[in-house]
């Protein structure tokens, strides 16, 4: 035993316990007398050799056969004090906390009995142990009120989360669990019915982080020792770290005293349930058939089986609609599916992934792209980090142009990948992005890029005249600052697209793709200022422009060089010489 050998140790002990019953019954026999023992065996002999055994039980882990030679011992010489504070460990390592209590209170009504009836120099002794098995007692009730507690709590956590009508509905059995196809009639989830998910979600891990803590001192306490102990808190625990959870319990897989119990059972397939999500259901079914074996009417396992099978029909659904083509029944489906358990973080993951690629087909919806790029997020941040799922985040990501972050997912998933799958889309995001952050000189003017090919040199000047007349600086000479700086920077533009697009040669470049924004000869337009421009036509001032558009002179007009935010003094109050009824407006 002092060596750590608990087996050995339960070897010795019980040879010494059969040697002591051969040898209590032949003294019996022989009518008091034995020739290897010169006394009389003992109870109290006889109840140290058990009560040596259990604590080498106690040490092995073997907390049944620990409490069994306990009370062997204590049935032996119910004053052997020693005894009792190994029945008390065994039993709350076994989750008996009532239990471990009465056996300290039966425990503390013998000594005490004996104590009064002893002289005066025996009493300290029996009074020692007295308190010693008074602060066990209460030790093992105030574990047994946290451990009531936060049970409770579970429960109530779980209610909460089970909570919603479709699901309530099948656990009764007039839903879709008990027949699966009943989950296509289910209605679109509602904002409200979102919102109420939160809300549960919210609720119910409040209550499982309040039973959490208040069993993680006893946890830490009986982590090594007590299946019973471990199975409420990794209940409590689960669905916030299961990875941790499944480490605390798989010491007692094999512990008959926890592998068999259905409660044990159950939370196995708890934990399993939202560490592994779908991928882990088909094991949570064995471990919940194997509870509900022991107790038929455990509620918990039922409910939790339920679940499983809707969870797996609602997202069914959701598969079938996006085959179909059915985009929004999908989308509907699996924000149903994911609003069945929304603390299950790694099913939703799969699920949103799905409802992601769901979303993406939504051409017509507004915001359809920013919800896919959240479900794409929300998948790869809780375990769904395949290559595809990076794949399917770059391709929202361009949709929104958020070039950066496309380029960066698709280059992880071609990582994942390993095969070179997605090298070619690697180098389409690159030159697509590239294609998109140059500026779009036709659109400055005006033009439809699509159709660059066929527009002319006129069509281009003309479209050049029009934008010029909207943004010349002269135009906004009573305009506030902040619109001047405007028209500045979009005039300024609007001689860079004309400088492009009416030379051959850089238009030529520009359409193949050519000329980027930091290419050299790409910012084109005259040098000498915004109201002084250099010569050609994107030099003009607004008579010149005004000469080319009505076919003659503008009186009234400021003289070239000048600029608005340079004239604006001068040209108050002044007749502009505008066509009648012509107006400017800030666009």
């Amino acid at each position: 035993f002092k060596a750590g050998n608990y087996q050995q140790a339960i070897a010795s002990y019980t040879k010494s316990i059969d040697a002591f019953n051969t040898e209590a019954s032949n003294w019996n026999a022989k009518g008091g007398s034995s020739g290897s023992m010169a006394t009389a065996p003992t109870p109290r002999n006889e109840a140290m050799l058990f009560s040596n055994r259990s604590a080498a039980h106690l040490k092995a882990n073997e907390f049944e056969s620990a409490q069994r030679d306990a009370l062997r011992a204590i049935a032996a010489d119910p004053l052997f004090a020693k005894a009792y504070p190994r029945l008390h460990t065994a039993r709350c390592s076994l989750g008996l906390f009532r239990e471990a209590a009465e056996g300290m209170d039966k425990g503390i009504e013998e000594l005490r009995q004996a104590m009064n009836s002893c002289p005066a120099s025996g009493k300290s002794e029996y009074q020692q142990s007295i308190t010693e098995l008074t602060l066990l007692s209460r030790e093992a009730r105030e574990n047994m009120v946290l451990m009531a507690k936060a049970r409770s709590l579970c429960q109530e956590a779980y209610s909460i989360i089970n909570a919603p009508a479709t699901f309530d509905a099948s656990v009764n059995g007039s839903g879709a669990a008990e027949n699966t196809e009943g989950a296509s009639s289910s209605s679109p989830s509602s904002p409200n019915q979102q919102q109420g998910a939160e809300e549960r979600q919210k609720r119910a891990m409040q209550l499982l982080t309040t039973a959490e803590v208040s069993l993680r001192e006893l946890f830490q306490q009986y982590k090594q020792t007590s299946g019973a102990i471990v199975a409420v808190y990794a209940e409590a625990r689960a669905p916030s770290d299961p990875d941790a959870m499944n480490t605390a319990i798989q010491r007692f897989y094999t512990n008959t005293s926890f592998s068999n119990d259905p409660y044990f059972c159950y939370v196995r397939a708890l934990v399993n349930f939202y560490r592994q999500g779908e991928a882990g259901f088909k094991t949570c079914q064995l471990l919940l058939r194997e509870s509900l074996i022991s107790d038929p009417d455990n509620k918990a396992s039922k409910m939790l089986r339920k679940k499983i099978q809707l969870m797996e029909a609602t997202k069914e659904e959701g598969n079938t609609a996006f085959k179909s083509k059915s985009y929004q029944v999908a989308i509907d489906a699996y924000t149903r599916a994911i609003e069945i358990d929304p603390l299950n973080k790694k099913y939703s993951s799969m699920v949103r992934g799905n409802r992601a690629a769901a979303l993406m087909e939504l051409t017509s919806v507004a915001n359809a792209n920013d919800r896919a790029l959240v479900d794409c997020e929300f998948a790869i941040e809780n375990g769904n980090d395949s290559a595809k799922m990076f794949a399917r985040k770059a391709r929202v990501c361009e949709k929104l142009e958020k070039w950066d972050d496309a380029l960066r997912a698709i280059k992880q998933a071609d990582e994942r990948s390993g095969s070179g799958e997605y090298r070619s889309e690697v180098s389409g995001v690159q030159q697509r992005s590239r294609n998109a952050q140059r500026k779009d000189w036709y659109k400055v003017l005006g033009l439809d890029k699509s159709r660059a090919s066929s527009y002319t040199d006129v069509e281009i000047k003309k479209a050049y005249k029009r934008s010029a007349l909207v943004w010349h600086p002269d135009k906004w000479a009573h305009s506030t600052e902040e619109e001047i700086s405007v028209a500045e920077l979009k005039f300024k533009e609007v001689q860079e697209a004309n400088a492009i697009l009416t030379d051959p040669r850089k238009k030529r470049m520009y359409d193949n793709g050519q000329l980027d924004n930091d290419t050299e000869g790409a910012s084109a337009g005259g040098g000498g200022g915004m109201g002084g421009m250099g010569g050609g036509m994107h030099g003009a001032d607004m008579s010149d422009i005004f000469g080319m558009m009505f076919g003659g002179g503008m009186g009234g007009m400021p003289q070239r060089g000048g600029s608005a935010r340079g004239n604006r003094a001068g040209t108050s109050g002044r007749n502009t010489g505008m066509p009648p009824g012509f107006s400017f407006s800030f666009q």
